[in-house]
């Protein structure tokens, strides 16, 4: 995820830290779409575009992603599974 929303707010890698809030470093309408675009093929979760345009931090996001995902599945996933299934997609 953090790799992911770097590249879409053209951030060197590994400059954005999980605790910086993606709207305050300029995700805007059209970069949440692409995010959710991202997580939705590779993480299979439906995320609804406004959950990336609340001021979260990338660490807000993934627990938000997780609950979603867990929702979906039936169970509670933790934040470790899901960092987990990120790092496994490239996100």
């Amino acid at each position: 995820m953090q790799r992911v929303a770097g590249e879409l707010l053209a951030l060197a890698p590994g400059a954005l830290s999980p605790t910086l809030s993606l709207r305050r470093l300029g995700l805007d309408s059209l970069g949440a779409m692409r995010l959710g675009n991202r997580v939705r093929e590779a993480l299979r979760v439906e995320a609804p575009a406004p959950l990336f345009l609340e001021d979260r931090s990338v660490a807000a996001l993934a627990l938000a992603l997780a609950e979603l995902a867990a929702q979906g599945r039936g169970r509670v996933a933790s934040a470790g599974e899901l960092a987990a299934a990120m790092e496994e997609e490239g996100l």
